[in-house]
């Protein structure tokens, strides 16, 4: 049972808004979480709105997508429904109304309860003679895995215009309630209890508020557990903020088939435009309430309440407010599973000006609740609004990201997935759309980058100069393509960002590319994995006055970005890690001259390999540790085209070939492959013998093996 206020919102205010949008990465207080996979359409495309709608029982997930669109008929809507295996989760299913049209918005709220599935379709349209526009009604399925059956759409006959049955639904066993909150001004804002009979829905009760008031918005957010029923009404017009009351939630009991009013209950702090209600969650004994604040006046953050049955009683038991003073943003979605409850904010601050999103993670001891951990987007963009959706089950938590843009299309949307902290070995690196681990790449297939028509795009070949693929073929160009340490991911730089390149990362077959947050930094390049997979280290600068630039290191989660080179003076470039991990190597241009210095791993004890007249560039460390590879000049060489070797503890250089730049060794040591003087890309033995070209295109280059 999981509510979804927030997006509606932006739904279903007749256009007022359309939506905006959200990703991940962990600022961990205490690891409770960590980015485990993401979710991703099969069929994703522009204005997608994939996670709009999100909800989880076990191992069975369900995800709404608002906008998908039929053969040009937008925002008809789609379900999909994906199941959790050892190897991750996998989409099983898509879901589509028989009897879809345009605007309807299928999927604007969904829950899943064992072998039934509910979906909202608040733009659902009553035929003629009656005919009424955004009726509403729900979708009932039954099934698992690859295989749901429609069985019942509910749509009463009380029902006007504007009514938007479906804008949240809640399932427990063979009852499911669903909110009609009306935005027509009439008071007609309503509940539907309906509840099943072997294979037949029929409804059980409407739920009203006492009085009928018009514009509380009385059905916004549902929750259900047993005999009890939650209804918020949140109080505030969509689409008119003068309008503006503190929401309240109102109780429902039922014995035998009758339901009665039960009373009501909001925070003893109340404030005019709290929107109190506008995301419920209910474990039967404790409630989760947020109080939107969509139109607060003051720069403060949204908030949420735990409430605490005690009989016929609600009593207040926290407040909870994100710590992040002096800014305004708000509580989307609430999820709570046990002791540990999850706050959504689509438009949380990463920092000031970029308001990506974050979820907010709390836990409960005896009474108290405490702030455990933050989440963010691992690319944490302006208008991802990560946090739209949360959904909690066991230690599987699902943040919806509609809005998020993915690779060229505009509001695709994701789902982020997170599990258990594990301080087991590395298996899997990064998330992975659908949670499935790439397949290695082969042994012998070289990353490259190539001109085509005047932009740069990253290809792989095999040694032999057979089988080029073009991975990339964006707008921008991409370069510096290293591959992961098992080979199944490929680390590149992308000028995708308007302040210069950025750092991403894609499987080795090209597909799932997606950005590795690094805020503040500008003009990413010349990377290299750590040797266990789990950072990468890279060139940026800061973007404040004269470029500074520095050796940083990052997870590839996002996590625990730092400057290894804060203290050294002028530029810092071409890190490579030691095969034990203890070390970097790079090279440092402080004035006319640019040397190597090694360094280790946490930026510590810097020392010089080389001091002299002349250029060292791209060290790249030999497998076994004892030599370190670079381009430039040197003893023996009359120009900064050659590669060279020397050994790793420093010493002598010794040249290896002329016209050569950009050498790497290969996995096992046994070969280079390296940029030709006049462009395209080639092999040799690691002595230098046997140069075998791979691509003579003028334009190959920095290729890694």
């Amino acid at each position: 049972m999981n509510p979804q206020g927030g997006l509606r919102r932006s739904l279903l205010c007749v256009a007022c808004v359309l939506l905006i949008g959200l990703s991940l990465a962990v600022a961990a207080e205490d690891n409770v979480f960590q980015p485990a996979g993401e979710l991703l359409a099969g069929d994703g495309s522009d204005d997608h709105y994939f996670g709009n709608a999100l909800a989880i029982d076990g191992q069975t997930a369900v995800v709404g997508a608002t906008g998908w669109n039929n053969n040009g008929n937008a925002h008809q809507g789609a379900v999909y429904v994906f199941t959790g295996e050892a190897a991750g989760w996998t989409e099983r299913a898509q879901i589509l109304a028989a009897d879809g049209a345009p605007q309807q918005t299928f999927g604007a709220a969904v829950d899943v309860d064992g072998d039934t599935l509910a979906v909202g379709m608040t733009g659902k349209l009553r035929p003629v003679p009656n005919f009424a526009v955004n009726v509403g009604a729900v979708y009932v399925y039954t099934g698992a895995g690859a295989t749901w059956t429609e069985q019942a759409v509910l749509m009463p006959a009380d029902l006007v215009a504007m009514n938007y049955l479906g804008a949240d639904v809640a399932l427990d066993g063979d009852t499911l309630l669903a909110g009609a909150y009306t935005s027509s001004g009439a008071a007609n804002e309503s509940a539907y209890v309906f509840r099943r009979a072997g294979t037949t829905w029929t409804q059980e009760t409407k739920l009203t508020a006492p009085g009928e008031a018009a514009d509380r918005e009385f059905g916004w957010a549902v929750a259900l557990h047993g005999d009890v029923a939650l209804v918020g009404a949140p109080g505030e017009n969509c689409c008119n903020p003068s309008d503006m009351t503190p929401g309240v939630v109102y109780v429902f009991t039922r014995a035998g088939n009758v339901w009665s009013a039960a009373g009501s209950f909001a925070p003893d702090d109340s404030e005019n435009g709290d929107n109190f209600g506008c995301a419920i969650d209910f474990d039967g004994q404790t409630a989760v309430v947020a109080a939107c604040e969509a139109y607060s006046m003051t720069p403060v953050p949204g908030k949420a309440y735990v409430f605490v049955r005690d009989g016929a009683n609600w009593v207040q038991q926290i407040k909870l407010t994100p710590d992040v003073a002096g800014l305004n943003f708000d509580i989307d979605d609430v999820a709570l599973y046990g002791s540990r409850l999850v706050l959504g904010a689509s438009d949380a601050p990463v920092v000031i000006g970029n308001w990506p999103g974050a979820a907010f993670v709390y836990e409960r001891a005896a009474d108290a609740w405490t702030h455990t951990q933050t989440l963010y987007g691992r690319n944490a963009q302006d208008g991802d609004e990560f946090g739209w959706q949360v959904a909690l089950s066991a230690d599987t938590l699902m943040v919806g990201a509609p809005s998020k843009n993915v690779l060229n299309q505009d509001q695709q949307g994701k789902v982020h997935i997170f599990g258990p902290a594990i301080e087991a070995a590395h298996t899997l690196y990064l998330p992975v759309a659908v949670g499935r681990p790439p397949a290695p790449a082969p042994a012998d297939l070289i990353v490259y980058v190539d001109n085509v028509d005047f932009e740069l795009d990253i290809f792989t070949i095999r040694a032999d100069g057979t089988g080029k693929t073009n991975l990339t073929n964006s707008p921008e160009d991409e370069y510096y393509p290293r591959w992961s340490p098992d080979r199944q991911y490929i680390a590149f730089n992308s000028d995708t960002s308007p302040s210069g390149s950025e750092l991403w990362v894609m499987n080795a077959d090209g597909s799932d590319q997606r950005v590795i947050p690094t805020p503040g930094l500008h003009m990413m390049q010349n990377l290299a994995w750590s040797p266990d997979g789990t950072k990468i280290a890279f060139t940026a600068y800061t973007g404040t006055g004269h470029p500074d630039w520095d050796i940083y290191v990052v997870g590839v989660d996002g996590s625990g970005l730092t400057n290894l080179t804060p203290d050294l003076d002028g530029e810092t470039n071409d890190p490579a890690w030691s095969p034990d991990g203890t070390k970097i190597v790079f090279r440092h241009y402080p004035d006319s001259q640019i040397d190597l210095v090694v360094i280790n791993a946490d930026g510590s004890g810097a020392m010089n390999l080389t001091d002299d007249e002349y250029y060292e560039n791209g060290p790249d460390w030999s497998p076994d540790g004892q030599t370190i590879l670079f381009w430039g000049g040197g003893p023996g060489s009359g120009d900064n085209g050659s590669l060279l070797i020397m050994p790793a503890a420093g010493g002598l250089s010794q040249l290896l070939l002329d016209s050569a730049t950009n050498g790497r060794w290969s996995s096992d040591g046994a070969h280079i492959v390296f940029t030709g003087g006049g462009g395209g890309i080639f092999i040799a033995n690691a002595d230098g013998s046997n140069i075998v070209p791979v691509d003579e295109s003028p334009g190959a280059s920095l290729a890694d093996w």
